[in-house]
């Protein structure tokens, strides 16, 4: 089957910004059904750079989160700080 499937570059129409949607956080729904919590690129960036600059974190440092890494909280601050600092690390001088 998988000698079907395209080998082809896949188009890009928009390349996502600032305000875009990044993600969709369902929460329980306190007054009724889950709904959906949109979190958005700046939002996540803003928060993973606010752990790392507040906490003065380094590159070699280690982040120990109690919380699951599929919780908004533990996400960002674990995994989002250290997409931070990679991204962060490998942006070109201007």
């Amino acid at each position: 089957e998988l000698g079907r499937c395209s080998t082809s570059t896949p188009l890009v129409i928009d390349k996502p910004t600032f305000m875009d949607e990044l993600f969709y956080m369902y929460t329980s729904g306190t007054t009724g059904l889950p709904k959906a919590a949109i979190v958005k690129h700046a939002r996540y960036i803003i928060g993973a750079l606010g752990v790392h600059n507040l906490n003065a974190l380094r590159p070699e440092d280690v982040i120990y989160t109690s919380l699951p890494l599929y919780h908004t909280a533990g996400g960002i601050a674990a995994l989002g700080r250290n997409l931070s600092v990679l991204a962060i690390s490998r942006t070109p001088p201007r």
